[in-house]
């Protein structure tokens, strides 16, 4: 890695430090998460809007009422059908009510119009990723951190999203500011989902070392 881009991800670690001489070991571990700020969700422009699934869902949904107002004209046709297709025929009808409530179960979860995509990936999005990644590393430099409107925290998720070469977010920002990153700064505080383990897995232990070699230090 250039050191240009060292420089960016010290000058991260040295706002989280509050302007001092940050230690070696959060700056390494700034960028060794980087990869996964740069890497998460890098097929998420490819996603479809939302109000397009919707559409595929309420589509299904309609050609499956229809199938089940149609099996309704059967009636007493029944009589005029094999024995098997006759006991097949609840079965059939069963799916059809089922594939019905599956999608009534999906629309519940995709959010109505606009741009917004609707996302394959499961787990964090890029940004909440990024703002797991920062809320971990400051809480483990200052011992605890405040809720998700700390806007000195938010300013600093958009300062190490750009580092990771991520593109500017908000007209004129660098990364964002504070305002732009309070959605997921309140999604990151939520999540738990495994990346979220291993963020704190491996700051524990990249920690831990650093404080073992001070300490054995005469």
């Amino acid at each position: 890695m250039s050191c240009r881009f060292e420089k960016a991800f010290a000058d991260v670690a040295t706002d989280i430090v509050g302007g001092e001489a940050p230690p070696e070991w959060l700056t390494q571990a700034l960028m060794t998460f980087a990869r996964t700020v740069a890497t998460t969700g890098l097929c998420e422009k490819n996603d479809p809007l939302c109000k397009e699934v919707r559409g595929r869902f309420l589509r299904l949904q309609a050609a499956a009422e229809k199938m089940d107002r149609a099996l309704n004209g059967i009636r007493d046709g029944c009589l005029w059908m094999m024995a098997k297709d006759v006991v097949d025929l609840p079965p059939v009808r069963q799916a059809i009510r089922k594939a019905i409530e599956m999608s009534d179960r999906a629309l519940d979860g995709i959010p109505h119009g606009g741009r917004r995509r609707a996302r394959r990936m499961a787990g964090p999005t890029a940004r909440v990723a990024c703002a797991i990644i920062v809320i971990e590393v400051w809480t483990i430099v200052h011992g605890k951190l405040g809720g998700g409107h700390n806007d000195r925290v938010g300013e600093i998720c958009g300062k190490y999203w750009r580092a990771c070469g991520r593109p500017h977010i908000g007209k004129g920002s660098k990364g964002g500011g504070a305002n732009n990153w309070r959605r997921p700064m309140k999604e990151a505080f939520a999540d738990e989902s495994a990346l979220r383990r291993y963020v704190q897995t491996e700051l524990q232990a990249v920690h831990n070392s650093a404080k073992n070699i001070v300490d054995s230090v005469p």
